[in-house]
């Protein structure tokens, strides 16, 4: 049997007050949990938020990577994987970004 490594996540915060006049405090995730976490691009997993006002869901949640282009000295182009993530959006409308730190 071999033993898997539990995965550490870190919050994205996410405002949206760049964008819209804010009309009422911003909700804070408190507390998350992932499971089935794989990395794998697009890949489904679940997510379970609770949040300061005491909203608490289960929500389906996305894997996602994000890349950089190195262009070679042959003109290729190569994509080096720098950074994995889960997101996924409450039925209240509220995004939650999670980055994979381990």
């Amino acid at each position: 049997m071999t033993l898997i490594e539990p995965y550490t996540f870190e919050v994205l915060p996410q405002s949206w007050s760049k964008r819209r006049a804010m009309d009422k405090p911003s909700t804070k995730l408190v507390k998350f949990e992932v499971k089935g976490y794989e990395s794998k691009d697009g890949h489904q997993c679940l997510m379970y938020v609770e949040f300061d006002n005491g909203d608490s869901f289960e929500l389906t949640a996305r894997v996602y990577v994000n890349k950089t282009h190195i262009i070679q000295d042959d003109g290729s182009i190569e994509a080096v994987e720098n950074s994995w993530g889960v997101q996924a959006i409450s039925p209240t409308g509220l995004n939650v970004v999670l980055r994979l730190v381990k």
